[in-house]
């Protein structure tokens, strides 16, 4: 595997990543090896399915699987080790198609968004802080109000000031009917 870094401006660069056989070939026939076991097909018994017939019904989607980790392992260990700062996510590019049936060698390009490098100077600023004076009367309202807000329901006979209300509201005839 090759991954090599082009820096485009101060704030962008694009990261590419180069995948040979060697890199994915041992862990996608693993893969394929695990999956025959558990293979069910109308004629074979359970798991006893030949290893021929499940690489080809499931060979290029375990591929593309094992691509995709291997690609997604190797991009961020890549970036954790290098100590790049990025933003977001890396984008990648869609340069070229890939023939995932006769392609050995992939190769995938990602657009990076560099965090930009500053420094604060903090010498001989002050600042002010501020402390805020906790009185009981102001812990007793808030454990009101989460009581309030986190209550059970009930359903009393009168309300009282503060209380929420839910209710619904219908319109009734002469005779006292719900209106439709």
């Amino acid at each position: 595997m090759n991954i090599t870094q082009e820096q485009i401006d101060e704030l962008n660069a694009v990261l590419k990543v180069k995948i040979a056989p060697e890199d994915y070939e041992p862990q996608v026939e693993k893969t394929l090896r695990e999956h025959s076991k558990k293979v069910t097909m109308p004629g074979f018994r359970p798991g006893k399915v030949p290893f021929g017939m499940v690489k080809k019904m499931y060979g290029k989607s375990i591929m593309v699987d094992e691509i995709n980790k291997i690609l997604s392992d190797s991009l961020y260990k890549y970036l954790s080790e290098n100590k790049i700062d990025i933003l977001g996510n890396p984008l990648p590019r869609r340069d070229k198609d890939i023939d995932w049936d006769s392609q050995k060698e992939f190769e995938f390009s990602y657009d990076l968004g560099l965090a930009p490098q500053f420094s604060i100077n903090l010498d001989g600023n002050t600042f002010e802080y501020n402390t805020i004076k906790v009185d009981e009367d102001l812990i007793n309202k808030q454990m009101d109000d989460i009581r309030k807000r986190y209550g059970k329901m009930s359903t009393p006979e009168t309300a009282e000031a503060g209380d929420i209300l839910y209710g619904e509201f219908a319109e009734l005839d002469e005779a006292g009917m719900v209106k439709e």
